[in-house]
């Protein structure tokens, strides 16, 4: 299934109430000034999950919804970044769990308790590739197989803490005024929905050659 919605979803943004369209273009074109940007310290990477260096010269932050299907693009569009970059480029991942989608949250949840043993990247990817899969039976299966203690695993999932990760997570999103999923932020610069790769790479490499 996720397959042929990556063919058929290139870009786009889910959003609270629907699904649109998003711009061909990055929401802050490559020449934007740094006015535009979203403050350093609005985008923390404290407590999420990372790939990259932390000295990496660009810092991507992506707001997503393990449900969304425009987010399961998303992430093959950052597996993409991360290959073209290596080190160069930091990842970030933000959860932005939307109310239309019903098992967005639980899903969520889970990614905090993955990350909790250090195995968040293991479920994230099965977790986009098993999107309609995302009940609390189904994740269980899918944490056992990435090699999750399995108590551990329930106790975070009905922890109030993992709540509170989640939620403070959607209030960093409120604040940007990251709405829809995914939404990126480059080095504070926002792109929104699942663009082309080469909408990243120009941002991207605008940043590298500052």
């Amino acid at each position: 299934m996720r397959s042929s919605m990556s063919a058929l979803l290139v870009v786009g943004l889910c959003t609270a109430s629907a699904v649109a369209a998003a711009p061909d273009t990055e929401t802050i074109p490559a020449e934007s000034s740094d006015a535009t940007r979203v403050k350093p310290e609005l985008l923390k990477t404290d407590g999420a999950a990372t790939r990259g260096s932390p000295s990496a010269a660009v810092t991507v932050v992506v707001f997503s919804d393990f449900q969304c299907p425009y987010c399961a693009r998303g992430s093959d569009i950052m597996r993409a970044i991360e290959n073209r970059y290596g080190n160069k480029v930091q990842l970030v991942f933000r959860h932005n769990p939307l109310p239309i989608h019903k098992e967005a949250r639980l899903a969520a949840a889970a990614g905090v308790a993955a990350q909790q043993q250090g195995r968040f990247w293991e479920l994230h990817d099965r977790m986009f590739t098993n999107q309609r899969q995302l009940d609390r039976a189904s994740l269980e299966l899918m944490a056992e197989a990435a090699g999750l203690d399995m108590g551990r695993f329930r106790a975070a999932l009905d922890s109030p803490a993992t709540e509170m990760a989640v939620a403070a997570d959607q209030e960093q999103a409120a604040r940007l005024g990251a709405r829809g999923t995914p939404t990126f932020f480059v080095n504070g610069r926002r792109i929104s929905g699942a663009q082309p790769v080469e909408t990243f790479a120009r941002v991207i490499d605008d940043e590298l050659s500052r």
